[in-house]
């Protein structure tokens, strides 16, 4: 039994990834993780366990596998001697962390008053309708996932939303299908370099 779940996608994920062709084994994989963990603490903290760095260590492991694992985060509480319940209580504390897999890509549609008043319902359900998600879902091959944001910041462009952060001021529906078809082929494209 516990050998099909080491096995699952859900394991993975768990580990910050989905399994790729020539993952041989289970243990090598998190062994891998946790060295790609360590070479980020190395970057920041060059063998000194300096607890400075920690925030830029979360985003720097986020940008790499798009939420921090708690497997991950219990390896940096033990390298860098900082208590487990320290190390929940910054990620839990700033939005910009998520404890849950998040999709390669991130979509966030702004809600605040500027983009609401100019019609931020109506992109919502555009979005919602062409990635078939909800607000804070993600789908299950961890692709996508759509969040709403209290503002993004720029609220002359409203309604406004992001796509790997990159902005799109009230996108049609047709725009919505072209980013997320590009998105889709671009996947395909290194899909084939890794084979």
């Amino acid at each position: 039994m516990k050998i099909k779940f080491f096995r699952s996608k859900k394991y993975f994920s768990f580990l910050g990834r989905l399994p790729k062709k020539g993952d041989l084994d289970v243990y090598s994989t998190m062994v891998k993780e946790l060295r790609n963990v360590d070479k980020i603490i190395e970057k920041y903290n060059n063998y000194n366990n300096d607890k400075s760095a920690l925030i830029q260590i979360f985003l720097d492991i986020q940008v790499r596998n798009h939420w921090l694992a708690k497997p991950i985060l219990m390896w940096i509480s033990k390298r860098l001697k900082i208590p487990i319940i320290l190390i929940n209580h910054i990620v839990t504390f700033c939005k910009a962390f998520s404890t849950v897999p998040r999709g390669c890509h991130l979509v966030q549609v702004c809600t605040g008053t500027a983009c609401h008043v100019r019609g931020t319902s109506q992109l919502l359900e555009r979005v919602t309708e062409i990635i078939k998600l909800k607000p804070g879902e993600t789908d299950e091959n961890l692709r996508f996932t759509l969040t709403t944001v209290n503002c993004l910041g720029c609220c002359a462009l409203g309604p406004v939303m992001t796509v790997d952060g990159v902005y799109h001021s009230n996108p049609s529906r047709k725009k919505i299908k072209e980013l997320v078809n590009k998105l889709k082929e671009k996947e395909r494209e290194e899909e084939l370099w890794r084979i």
